[in-house]
Formats: structure tokens, C-alpha cells, sequence
């Protein structure tokens, strides 16, 4: 759980079939994911109240 009320930076590289995940320049996770080759993207945050800025999708 990351702390609130601070702001936090959040990187979901893609690249083939492999994701990573960094939150504040830590990675957090990583995966392969091959059924999907290309799609819609979104943050899902549950129920909690969340805010975005700078929210952005580049390719790469």
C-alpha cells in the first residue's frame, strides 16, 4: 500500500510480451503476458479515491 496524501510515480513498461512495474523508480512486479498484442490501457484503483496528473500512454 503506498502512503497517502503524497504524490507517487508510476511506470508500466511495456515491451513484447513482458510488463513491468515501477512505483517511484522501484520495481514492484513484472509479467509475461502473450493473449493480448495490443489493447486499451487504464489504472484501476478500486473503491479507493485517487487522483491522477500528468497521466499519459507513450508508445514504445
Amino acid at each position: 500500500m503506498l502512503p497517502a496524501n503524497q504524490w507517487h510515480t508510476i511506470r508500466i513498461p511495456l515491451r513484447g510480451n513482458n510488463i513491468q512495474v515501477f512505483i517511484d523508480g522501484t520495481k514492484v512486479g513484472e509479467a509475461t503476458e502473450s493473449a493480448y498484442a495490443r489493447g486499451r490501457t487504464g489504472i484501476g484503483t478500486g473503491w479507493n479515491r485517487v487522483r491522477f496528473d500528468d497521466f499519459s500512454v507513450t508508445p514504445g
